[in-house]
């Protein structure tokens, strides 16, 4: 980014070309910032405990987060956060706490008080600057949910709202047990949240435009039940695992019909244990867990990576870490290009407007600008990301992983970028790319706005694995 900065002075009509220059190399220094955002009572402080895997921000019943806490990853000494509260509609603060949490030292976390909460005033993001969101919802994208991302994020990002944000289903697990009566898949035994109950619902926002334009992707979780199995206790395993070796699944399922049927019925433990062990896991955390239990090899560390994984946080841990930390350079660098090309533009026209022509050190910035955008990889392939979000309803099943695969899904080397093992061969690697290169020039056609993208990108893979081949023969 350095080598934007004119070679010479900027003359006040530039002032604010120059502005922008400074604060996008100040701005690519930092850490992605990921709000986590959405409605009143929607998880959010949840979700930030289960992707840390640790309590960090305060969780209850009623509204408690009424500050912007934001959650360092890079071992950096800070105060840790002081106890929620405040007047009603003040401005909320930014609480920094630095965290040894198990997630990249170029991400920060920041817990957001609810949309229209009542502590705070949100409406205006005031005081909030951050990259990406990850908004919560239960059961419908509200108007109030649109405006408020497009507030947060908007600006030059408007038109690359999708790969900055990723939406979360949130609380699936309370869709369980399931209505005998339901359409679909009544049976509690058979019947997953993450999928009975949230599919159809991430179906629904991709027939719908406005929604659909705002996400990057779609993930459905329950993250109690995660949040929950990194805190279960020793004793609180133990009773566990003593209600999985007394109960059959049908038999326990029956007594997870309700809370209060759970509470109430004398099936393990006393009464006051089983309602801590509700309020920790919830009935669907509870049945997940007796289920793995109920295996011979069954173990405690293995229990808490079981409850990750099935509640879908595990998924959406990996899709931040691949997503946002794997992109952010290429995400915030779009941002930036984008305010400094609105920049240039307001300058060009000033100088139109007095007759003159664009001042030429804002001239060498513009030149270079379009070099760093046509040579700039992560450029590329975030520009490819959002072309394939925007028509993958054009594409099959099959078309939509190898694109996902193409822009860094399965890993960055060429071979999980082809849908390969990392293991394989150089020879393999070329005949695949040129084989996908062959297929998407087939789709040109078809797909007119997608496909020649594509089929540059699998070029570039295959010079990529083409130079490899070469370096290995000169080797030889």
């Amino acid at each position: 980014m350095a080598q934007l900065v004119p070679s010479s002075t900027v003359d006040r009509a530039g002032q604010a070309v120059a502005d922008a220059l400074a604060e996008t190399l100040d701005d690519l220094a930092r850490p992605m910032r990921l709000a986590v955002t959405g409605q009143l009572s929607r998880g959010k402080s949840t979700l930030v405990n289960a992707l840390t895997r640790l309590p960090v921000a305060p969780t209850g019943i009623d509204e408690v987060t009424a500050d912007y806490h934001e959650f360092r990853f890079d071992g950096v000494s800070v105060p840790a956060a002081p106890p929620p509260g405040g007047r009603r509609g003040r401005l909320p603060a930014l609480v920094v706490s630095s965290v040894a949490a198990e997630l990249p030292a170029p991400l920060r976390l920041i817990d957001t008080p609810g949309l229209g909460s009542p502590l705070t005033d949100t409406k205006g993001n005031a005081g909030l600057r951050t990259d990406a969101a990850l908004h919560l919802f239960e059961n419908n994208v509200h108007q109030d949910d649109q405006e408020y991302l497009r507030g947060l994020l908007g600006g030059d990002g408007r038109a690359m709202l999708p790969a900055r944000v990723l939406a979360v289903i949130s609380s699936c697990d309370l869709s369980w047990p399931p209505a005998p009566d339901r359409a679909v898949n009544g049976d509690p035994l058979t019947f997953d949240p993450l999928r009975d109950h949230a599919e159809p619902i991430i179906r629904q926002i991709g027939r719908n435009p406005r929604s659909h334009e705002l996400f990057f992707a779609v993930l459905p979780v329950a993250a109690l039940v995660a949040e929950g199995g990194w805190a279960l206790t020793g004793d609180q395993i133990d009773v566990l695992a003593e209600l999985a070796k007394r109960h059959d699944e049908p038999t326990l399922a029956g007594q997870l019909a309700s809370k209060a049927r759970f509470v109430g019925a004398d099936i393990v433990a006393d009464a006051a244990t089983r309602r801590a062990l509700l309020e920790r896991l919830g009935l669907w955390g509870i049945h997940v867990a007796c289920q793995y239990l109920r295996a011979a090899a069954a173990t405690e560390a293995g229990l808490r990576e079981h409850l990750d994984e099935r509640s879908g946080v595990a998924r959406l841990r990996a899709t931040v870490v691949g997503h946002f930390v794997g992109r952010r350079g290429a995400i915030k660098l779009e941002l930036h290009l984008r305010q400094i090309e609105r920049r240039l533009a307001e300058a060009r026209d000033a100088a139109q407007l007095h007759g003159t022509a664009m001042p030429a050190p804002l001239a060498e910035v513009a030149a270079r600008v379009e070099s760093l955008r046509a040579g700039n990889l992560g450029l590329s392939e975030l520009a490819l990301v959002q072309l394939i979000h925007r028509h993958q309803h054009r594409v099959s099943a099959a078309e939509q992983a190898e694109l996902a695969a193409l822009t860094g899904g399965d890993g960055v080397g060429c071979a999980p970028r082809l849908g390969l093992p990392a293991d394989v061969g150089v020879a393999r690697m070329l005949e695949r790319a040129v084989e996908l290169n062959r297929r998407w020039n087939q789709r040109t056609t078809t797909v007119p706005a997608l496909a020649p993208s594509v089929v540059r990108a699998y070029e570039r893979l295959i010079a990529r694995v083409g130079e490899a081949r070469a370096l290995l023969d000169n080797l030889d």
